[in-house]
């Protein structure tokens, strides 16, 4: 479990650092401006973090998949190597 949440961790502080400094260009509806720590409640206000809740669930579905079947490792592998590391 450790792992898991640590390579989730690391991809969420990557996350924090690239909204900072890239916008989409489609995103100016609803983006104006604000900063990291200011984001959450505007996710909350526009209903957006239910999108995002609903995403993190499934990428815990292999993972509760796996500990249904009992091919439980404990690496935290979700299979996500983009660059084939």
């Amino acid at each position: 479990a450790e792992v898991k949440h640590g390579r989730i961790a690391m991809l969420a502080a990557t996350g924090l650092i690239v909204q900072d400094l890239v916008t989409l260009p489609f995103y100016s509806k609803w983006y104006t401006g604000e900063k990291v720590w200011a984001l959450h409640d505007k996710l909350v206000k526009i209903g957006a973090a239910w999108q995002v809740l609903g995403f993190l669930f499934l990428l815990e579905v292999p993972f509760i998949q796996k500990c249904v079947d009992g091919t439980l490792d404990g690496t935290g592998d979700y299979g996500f190597d983009p660059l084939g590391l």
